[in-house]
């Protein structure tokens, strides 16, 4: 009878044992889904970012190509070409400018 007893138990043991390996198995495919799902957006994103820096870039670069004139062409094709360059640049400006107002 405790034999009996001892063997029920140890089913059961076994059985929760299997069917908490089935959810943490699903539950490390719902985590690796969200992860991809995760990246897939985060490079949507840093597409659309870069695509809006570009595109910010480009205004940029009329703009300046009118007030600049003959060197307009050159430095239009520079920010199309490299718009984190002319940000990183505008950037670095606009923080000098700042330190110097700062001292004034």
């Amino acid at each position: 009878m405790a034999a009996d007893s001892v063997t029920q138990v140890r089913d059961v043991m076994s059985q929760a044992n299997a069917a908490a390996e089935k959810i943490l198995d699903r539950a490390k495919d719902v985590s690796r889904e969200a992860m991809e799902r995760g990246k897939e957006i985060g490079r949507e994103a840093a597409e659309k970012g870069y695509d809006r820096a570009r595109e910010f870039a480009g205004n940029g670069a009329d703009f300046l190509g009118e007030f600049l004139g003959d060197a307009s062409d050159s430095i239009a094709t520079m920010t199309r070409e490299q718009p984190w360059l002319v940000i990183g640049g505008a950037f670095v400006v606009g923080f000098l400018a700042a330190q110097l107002i700062k001292k004034i």
